[in-house]
């Protein structure tokens, strides 16, 4: 048999690769073939994820903060990356002290950029201020004394 060659190795494993995340994404979606909806009980609202074509499924708790997810039409759970809400209001604030910064939207900045730290002191006590962001710029992480006035 004849040996191959540097770019057929390299085929070779890119595929291996690829067919090995496939298999990975084809359990997880199935883990979702009948999807998610929410489903009213006693004027409660709960989410329910179908495990069978008859409706049989298990239901995941009352409409809350916690189990509220965006759903496609098809009853599948939408994905969304978003930034680290304290990342988000760390730059806003540092972006409002840019000597650069246009001068309108430097107080929507620092406004915004409250918001979203008071949100989290209110709503999200796990994600504190307190740990350091230590992917975030130095600058950017001075900007704490000025959210948590």
């Amino acid at each position: 048999m004849k040996p191959l060659s540097n770019q057929q190795r390299l085929h070779h494993v890119n595929t291996e690769q690829l067919f090995e995340n496939y298999r990975s994404a084809l359990g997880h979606a199935a883990s979702y073939t009948y999807g998610m909806c929410w489903k009213m009980v006693r004027n409660t609202e709960y989410l329910f994820r179908d495990r069978d074509r008859r409706g049989n499924g298990k239901s995941l708790g009352p409409k809350t903060a916690q189990t509220t997810v965006a759903i496609d039409e098809a009853g599948w759970p939408v994905p969304m990356r978003v930034p680290d809400p304290r990342a988000f209001a760390l730059n806003k604030a540092w972006l409002s002290g840019l000597p650069k910064r246009e001068p309108l939207k430097k107080p929507r900045d620092l406004d915004q950029a409250r918001a979203v730290a008071q949100l989290v002191q209110d709503q999200m006590p796990p994600l504190s201020f307190d740990s350091s962001l230590t992917s975030l710029h130095g600058d950017v992480r001075k900007m704490l004394p000025v959210l948590t006035r």
